[in-house]
């Protein structure tokens, strides 16, 4: 059919639902999309398509692009610190002057290397998944480390200072 088959195709229907989505929710609500940029596999997506595609959904409206990788089919993921971010980084380049976010994430599990990502504009922001599940107030936490301690200042709710690291 018409969403199956070529890159073109496969692209169609997450175009159609960003633009119908845009549309809904209207120019001041920020629309954020997660993609997978790479399935790590032989015929795959590729970095390079999703970076002609970014570019497109830029178009349609999207204002924020979050940029993952693997896992959607059986195949050998590079896995180490960092590892999907020459991929956020590839989408960066290709939407550069549009003023849309990429939104960096594989394995970032230290302040310092978050801190380095956006420093080094590897990514504008970085996301954590497994860390954040295994520990709540890693955000506070990593604010701590990086020399906020004052518990306002670094998220913490009021209930909680008590227990901060000041």
């Amino acid at each position: 059919d018409s969403y199956g088959g070529s890159v073109e195709n496969r692209q169609r229907f997450p175009l159609e639902v960003v633009r119908a989505v845009r549309e809904a929710i209207g120019s001041q609500t920020v629309l954020d999309i997660r993609l997978s940029a790479s399935d790590w596999a032989e015929g795959g997506v590729t970095g390079e398509e999703t970076a002609a595609f970014s570019r497109e959904l830029v178009e349609a409206g999207v204002d924020v692009l979050h940029i993952s990788s693997g896992g959607n089919v059986p195949a050998a993921v590079p896995v180490g610190p960092g590892y999907q971010l020459p991929l956020a980084e590839q989408v960066k380049q290709a939407v550069a002057g549009s003023d849309v976010p990429g939104v960096g994430v594989g394995l970032i599990e230290e302040a310092a290397q978050a801190e380095q990502i956006v420093g080094t504009e590897q990514a504008d922001a970085v996301a954590v998944g497994r860390p954040a599940l295994r520990e709540p107030y890693l955000p506070v936490r990593w604010a701590h480390d990086l020399g906020i301690d004052d518990w306002r200042q670094a998220g913490l709710p009021n209930q909680y200072r008590r227990g901060d690291w000041g």
